[in-house]
C-alpha cells in the first residue's frame, strides 16, 4: 500500500482532527462535519439506492436517502485572485468499514466538464494500487460498456500536497437531527463511513486543458461516480441507479449524471423541460419581431 495513504489512515484512526488543506484563511478540513457549511451536496435526480453493490460488500455500497446525500464537495480557493488554484475535495458515503481497518476498495468520480456526455477525467481513490488523484482516459467514455473497454486511463497524480485522504465513521454531526447513521442496515448495525479525498485544483485544470477543455472554479461540472472491484470500471456500485442496469445505455440515459455544480460549490439550477421550451419559444418570437422591424 502507498505509504502516504497508509499514513493518512493512521491519522484518521488515531482520531486526530483538523486535517486542514490549504491556507488558514479558508481551511478545507477533510474531517469536518458534513453540516458545518463547508460541504455542498452534489444533487442527483434519482438519489442512490442502498444495498445495490454487485458483490455484496457494504464497503463498496454508495448509500443515501431523501435526507442524506452520498456525494459532497468542498473547495478552498487558496485566498488568491486566481480562479484556477486552490484545492477541491470530494466526500462519499459508503455502507460500512468492512474487513481490515481502512478503505480497501476503489472509488472514482468521472467529470463531464463541457456537458457533452463524455467523461473527460476521473478523480478518485484506488487503494488496491495506493493511488489518490486524477486519471486521464484514453478513449471516449460515454457509458459503462465503453468504460469497461477503455478503463479509467492513465494515473496522473494530482492529490493535494498534504492531508489529502480521510476515512471515518459518519456521526450525528454529519446528519440532520434524528437521521440514521446506518442507512443500509446491512452490516449488523455498523455505521456508514465517509471516504474523503482532496485534489490540487490546478492539477485538475491542467488535466482538462490537455483534453482541450478550459475550466476554472466557476465552471459547472457534472459527475458520474461509482465504486470498482478491479479498478477498471464501475463494477461494484454506480451512483444513481440500482444493480442490473444496462451498460450499453449512455450515462444520461441511465440517469446517473449529477446536476451541475461548480468547483467552488455552487449548484447550478437545471431548467425544467417546460421552462426550457418556453425559453426557446420566447427567443424565437423575439427574433421574428426583430426581423419584422
Amino acid at each position: 500500500m502507498n505509504n502516504l495513504i497508509k499514513s493518512a489512515k493512521v491519522l484518521a484512526f488515531a482520531g486526530i482532527a483538523g486535517l486542514a488543506v490549504g491556507n488558514a484563511h479558508a481551511a478545507l478540513t477533510l474531517t469536518s462535519p458534513s453540516l458545518d457549511g463547508s460541504w455542498t451536496a452534489v444533487p442527483y435526480e434519482n438519489g442512490e439506492p442502498v444495498i445495490d453493490q454487485q458483490t455484496g460488500q457494504p464497503e463498496s455500497d454508495l448509500v443515501s436517502d431523501a435526507n442524506n446525500d452520498f456525494f459532497l464537495t468542498s473547495f478552498d480557493d487558496a485566498g488568491t485572485s486566481s480562479v484556477t488554484d486552490g484545492t477541491i475535495a470530494f466526500r462519499f458515503r459508503l455502507g460500512a468499514d468492512q474487513g481490515s481497518p481502512g478503505y480497501n476498495g476503489a472509488l472514482f468520480a468521472g467529470i463531464d466538464a463541457n456537458n457533452d456526455g463524455t467523461l473527460d477525467v476521473f478523480v478518485g481513490v484506488n487503494n488496491k494500487k495506493g493511488q489518490v488523484g486524477i486519471w486521464s482516459p484514453t478513449g471516449v467514455i460515454t457509458s459503462e460498456d465503453s468504460l469497461k473497454s477503455e478503463g479509467f486511463g492513465t494515473f496522473l497524480g494530482g492529490a493535494a500536497a498534504t492531508d489529502f485522504y480521510d476515512w471515518r465513521a459518519v456521526t450525528s454531526a454529519d446528519v440532520p437531527v434524528g437521521e440514521p447513521l446506518d442507512l443500509d442496515k446491512e452490516n449488523k448495525g455498523a455505521v456508514d463511513y465517509y471516504l474523503s479525498f482532496a485534489i490540487d485544483f490546478s492539477s485538475l485544470v491542467s488535466a482538462l486543458a490537455d483534453a482541450g477543455i478550459s475550466i476554472d472554479q466557476d465552471t459547472a461540472l457534472r459527475y458520474v461516480a461509482g465504486t470498482s472491484e478491479q479498478g477498471n470500471s464501475f463494477n461494484q456500485d454506480l451512483g444513481g441507479v440500482g444493480a442490473g442496469f444496462d451498460g450499453s445505455l449512455t450515462w444520461s440515459e441511465l440517469g446517473v449524471v449529477s446536476d451541475p455544480v461548480t468547483a467552488s460549490g455552487v449548484v447550478v439550477a437545471v431548467p425544467e423541460p417546460a421552462g426550457a421550451m418556453l425559453s426557446v419559444l420566447g427567443g424565437a418570437l423575439l427574433m421574428m419581431r426583430r426581423r419584422r422591424a
